[in-house]
């Protein structure tokens, strides 16, 4: 692949960046802060150095960095919610980078001067806009179907929308959900979920963080249009030795704790403990839909016709090589599957036999040779895939009586594979500049077969590169304002063009606990899904490449918004975002079959909006209301006659335009063994296209002696109507209990409590006179519980 001079001189200076400014480190102070019970990092703890205004908060990894200290002795203080503060001695000396590593203790009880983690360092020092950091605490404090989930817990913030309650994909401020950067531990994830969306793929018992950036996210994050949701797994208990005590291979390898969780549909587990150097984790979970299906056909003597289920883990190893380096293995594995037998009383029905999964490794090295520079390079394979075995059988008679069996066997094989090389460079060049840079290059293979009957129809094997390299500079201007540029390059083979993404945001400090805030950037993404927005349930996603003769699909984003903290636990925020897409491609309805450059199409759309956001972080009363109006527009020559008209439906409202919205989540902490959390969310119905007539139509069986025996709809305006106002509310219920003396919980909880009715879709029913319109409904009330355990 050919770089053009611009890219080369970037790559250069970022090289040449990196080895003068490391050369002389001097004045600084950093190090980590990690659980003295577990020797997992601390992320978002307070660092100060008391009598003076140099302070830092902890990254998601536990890291803190305070520059340009004068020479001499501090005492150093850290505070975090849910520890004991602590304190220390460190001296400075001149032109000399000090690291030290602490630990502080967990603790129940919030004494005086402890108040909410880091909330005023990361207030004043984060610069982009529409970012909400997500813990495993609140994860699992919210009342979710069946089992706590990441994504729809961020379903419940202003910015995110759901397409059904069946779905957990991710629709923000208007994107579909391909548009969303979905990372675990840096390594991409392109179909993250299971049961057609109903789950999340991620267990989450072993997620320390989820960072969300709904827009305005900086340049080191490329190929996507909407957000980006980098995911962070637990590194793992490396402390605690139940197993091999008295051998040296215990010294090596050991278990630390082991936690298991059996829901109504699923059981999962989480094993840690020490590894030389470091730590492991693995999670597990599977689902028993099949199991129990089994036992309920066996007390019937019946055959079971079909099977669900699925499975999937999450891994991490962990090793520091010295202080300055480290190794990180991460790893995701998943798979679900589907078995379905339907035979009729003709002798004829059909077969489905699917399964379709994600497998990813990664590894990748992380070098902080001094206060100044953090470096990330990372060797990533994500394989994404599904089998159809597909058959329908059918028993017709002879001309003589004798019945003949005809069979038709689709076999679909559906793959894609990502290699990505990335490397990533923090400098800190001073208190004032934050510079960092870096590459990402992604090897992308993609496989197509379709066989029916013993005829290939499809057997195609693409292969493209995407190259990008970024540079942006995070610059405190003064106490008052910071800006954050950057520019990210992309080339990506297919097109024999650079793309240019310059992203810029602004903070500006009002008082101390207020803030005005202001993004904008360009994004353009050179994958999209071909699956159809009007799709219920996508058991999988479609993934392809832009094709060659169209362009990127791009948007820019506009925000700007205000921010406020309030007496320590509460914060609010209201933004307002203009969302325009230059480009748009969509799949073509009217496409030719026998055209190669005929399924898609492209056009253009915007979305906008405005977003309130109240949250209260400590007490015994947590949690977030939340409220949006959004509007969506799209305008897609269907017709291709060069014109963009409403009255040919080319003007509309998407599926997924709810102007109204507004999420409540709450958890209550009655007492040491009682918790309860309720979630509330209310929107505007969606959008659909409604059924105005019907109409005589040529039977889909070819009946020559009555063509016209099939009735089909007389369809309206695209997407003139909605369906009634959604509204579901949960409530849950979480016990300690202490079972043959482990550390358990009880959970309790109850999806759609008051069962009110949500519209999934309407079916007509032509063959009943007058036709009858029937309402399809969201989940029902849904009770359920579970039992938690932990060694």
């Amino acid at each position: 692949m050919k770089l053009n001079v611009l890219l080369r001189k970037l790559i250069i200076v970022a090289v040449l960046l990196f080895g003068f400014l490391s050369a002389n480190p001097g004045g600084d102070l950093s190090g980590y802060i990690r659980d003295t019970e577990t020797g997992e990092p601390v992320p978002y703890a307070n660092v100060v150095l008391k009598g003076t205004d140099l302070g830092d908060a902890t990254d998601v990894h536990g890291r803190f960095v305070i520059l340009d200290v004068p020479a001499g002795k501090y005492t150093i203080f850290v505070s975090m919610m849910g520890y004991s503060s602590f304190t220390t001695e460190v001296q400075i000396i001149e032109n000399k980078d000090k690291r030290i590593d602490l630990e502080i203790v967990p603790t129940d009880i919030q004494t005086e001067g402890v108040y909410v983690t880091a909330e005023e360092q990361r207030f004043k020092n984060t610069v982009e806009t529409s970012r909400i950091n997500i813990s495993m605490k609140e994860i699992l404090q919210t009342p979710a179907f069946v089992e706590q989930d990441v994504f729809r817990t961020l379903q419940m913030t202003p910015s995110v929308k759901s397409k059904n309650d069946f779905s957990s994909a991710l629709v923000v401020r208007g994107g579909s959900p391909d548009e969303n950067l979905i990372m675990l531990d840096g390594i991409e994830i392109y179909n993250p979920y299971h049961l057609g969306g109903v789950f999340s793929t991620f267990n989450a018992k072993a997620i320390s963080d989820a960072e969300f950036l709904a827009g305005g996210f900086p340049a080191k994050y490329g190929n996507r249009n909407s957000s980006v949701l980098n995911i962070t797994s637990r590194e793992g208990n490396s402390r605690k030795k139940l197993l091999f005590k008295n051998s040296k291979f215990g010294d090596y390898f050991n278990l630390s704790g082991f936690s298991g969780e059996v829901s109504m549909l699923t059981s999962k587990f989480l094993a840690e403990g020490p590894v030389g150097n470091g730590s492991w984790m693995l999670a597990g979970r599977r689902t028993y839909f099949d199991k129990l299906a089994q036992a309920y056909y066996s007390t019937r003597e019946d055959e079971l016709p079909g099977e669900y289920y699925f499975w999937d883990s999450q891994a991490k190893i962990i090793q520091n090589i010295t202080n300055k380096d480290r190794l990180t293995y991460s790893g995701y594995f998943g798979r679900d599957f589907l078995q379905f037998d339907y035979d009729d009383e003709r002798g004829g029905g059909f077969n489905i036999d699917f399964d379709w999964g994600n497998y990813t490794s990664g590894l990748s090295w992380r070098h902080v040779p001094n206060s100044k520079i953090n470096s990330v390079a990372s060797l990533y394979h994500t394989n994404y895939d599904w089998d159809l075995d597909f058959m329908i059988s059918q028993t017709d008679s002879a001309d003589n009586g004798d019945a003949v069996e005809s069979t038709l066997n689709i076999v679909e094989e559906v793959g894609l594979q990502d290699w990505t090389l990335k490397e990533v460079i923090n400098y800190n060049a001073s208190e004032n500049h934050t510079i960092t840079t870096g590459f990402e290059f992604k090897n992308i293979s993609m496989k197509t077969f379709q066989k029916i009957q013993d005829i290939n129809y499809l057997d195609h094997n693409n292969n493209v590169n995407i190259f990008g390299v970024f540079l942006q500079d995070k610059w405190k201007v003064s106490p008052i304002l910071s800006l954050q540029t950057g520019l990210r390059i992309s080339r990506y083979n297919g097109h024999e063009k650079n793309y240019y993404d310059p992203r810029i945001g602004m903070k500006y400090l009002l008082t101390d606990n207020s803030a005005l805030k202001a993004s904008w950037g360009i994004y353009n993404q050179f994958l999209f899904t071909h699956n159809n927005e009007e799709e219920i349930i996508n058991f999988v996603n479609v993934w392809g490449m832009v094709p060659e003769h169209l362009d990127a699909q791009t948007a820019q984003h506009f925000i700007a918004g205000y921010e406020r903290r309030f007496n320590q636990d509460y914060f609010a925020s209201i933004e307002a975002y203009y969302k325009p897409y230059s480009n748009l491609i969509v799949n073509n309805p009217n496409n030719n079959p026998a055209l190669k450059d005929d399924d898609f199409i492209e056009g253009k759309g915007e979305a906008w909006g405005i977003e309130l956001l109240l949250k209260k972080s400590s007490g015994k009363l947590t949690g977030w209301i939340g409220y949006s109006y959004s509007k969506l527009r799209r305008r897609v020559d269907f017709n291709n006659d060069g014109e963009i008209k409403e009255s040919d439906d080319e003007v509309y409202n998407p599926k997924y335009d709810q102007p109204h919205s507004i999420n409540c989540v709450l958890s209550y902490r009655l007492n040491q063994k009682n918790s309860f959390g309720l979630t509330i969310k209310a929107a505007s119905g969606q959008p659909y296209t409604p059924v105005v007539g019907k109409t005589f139509s040529q039977s889909n069986m070819g009946d020559y002696l009555n063509p016209y025996s099939e009735l089909r709809n007389i369809v309206g305006d695209r997407n003139s109507a909605r369906y009634p106002t959604y509204f579901r509310s949960d409530i849950s219920w979480t016990r300690d209990i202490y079972p043959f003396d482990l550390e358990g919980k009880f959970k309790f909880q109850i999806i759609n409590f008051t069962n009110h009715f949500n519209t999934l879709f309407y079916y007509w029913r032509h063959d009943r006179s007058p036709s009858e319109v029937l309402a399809i409904s969201m989940f029902p009330i849904i009770p359920s519980i579970g039992f938690e355990f932990k060694i």
